[in-house]
């Protein structure tokens, strides 16, 4: 499968891996990608629901640098109609929008190139871990294109637009500490084995907290012009319930 979800006590994890095609996405990933949240987000209403979303690729370990995912599947999408290339970038818009929207936290693991539409899938992590090796590269106006899965707004929201926009511009690969300095990225590791460790201590550690407060405080972030009011209503609802209480409570009893 193109797609590997599994699942390990409330962390689910999306791996993409289409080595032939170095996990490039095309109309058929998107629509399993779409189907992968669907069903996610259906689970958050069942017993024992997901806690932490980890987006990842298998990557292409036979080049220099590793690629992790190499934007959109050119192969497959030359050929589409404008009808068919509309549908795909809607598809693939909600998919990553939808992760901002989801009630839980969403970490973004990359370790090597993520190229165009790869590049834009990696920003719509809460958390955006990644190697030292890694290296992001919006080359999508060198394709005569502009970004398709939202990577416009997204840049905006954590760069800002003269940085976002500089960045499409000079479609050149941005890597190392500058992916942290400029707030591509969260965090970087010095290789995919403590990526991964450094990923799953934090879903563990994010496991912990209450997940009403997460989906209120992720509320929040996504409703720009009403945020204080969000905030307040927010944090109303919150001061009334259990949880609160003896969260405070176990914290005074430390100090």
């Amino acid at each position: 499968m193109p797609l590997i979800c599994d699942e390990d006590q409330g962390i689910f994890r999306f791996t993409i891996k289409r080595p032939e095609r170095l996990n490039g996405i095309g109309p058929e990933m998107g629509v399993q990608l779409a189907e992968a949240l669907a069903n996610l987000e259906a689970r958050l209403l069942q017993p024992h629901p997901p806690r932490v979303l980890i987006i990842t690729a298998e990557p292409i370990t036979d080049r220099s640098p590793p690629i992790w995912v190499a934007g959109g599947d050119i192969k497959e999408l030359v050929g589409l109609s404008s009808k068919e290339a509309q549908h795909f970038s809607q598809l693939m818009r909600g998919f990553c929008f939808g992760l901002l929207q989801l009630p839980l936290p969403v970490i973004t693991a990359v370790h090597g190139l993520a190229i165009g539409g790869g590049a834009e899938l990696a920003l719509f992590g809460d958390l955006r871990y990644a190697t030292n090796a890694s290296q992001f590269h919006f080359k999508e106006l060198s394709m005569g294109l502009v970004t398709i899965f939202g990577g416009s707004e997204r840049l905006c929201q954590l760069v800002g637009e003269g940085r976002g926009l500089e960045l499409l511009l000079a479609s050149e690969p941005v890597m190392g500490e500058q992916l942290v300095n400029w707030g591509l990225v969260s965090k970087l590791f010095p290789d995919p084995e403590a990526l991964w460790q450094g990923v799953l201590q934090k879903a563990r550690e994010l496991c912990q907290l209450d997940p009403k407060v997460i989906a209120e405080q992720k509320a929040i972030f996504q409703s720009p012009s009403h945020r204080v009011a969000r905030e307040e209503e927010a944090f109303l609802r919150l001061w009334d319930q259990k949880a609160r209480i003896k969260s405070m409570e176990a914290f005074l009893r430390k100090a």
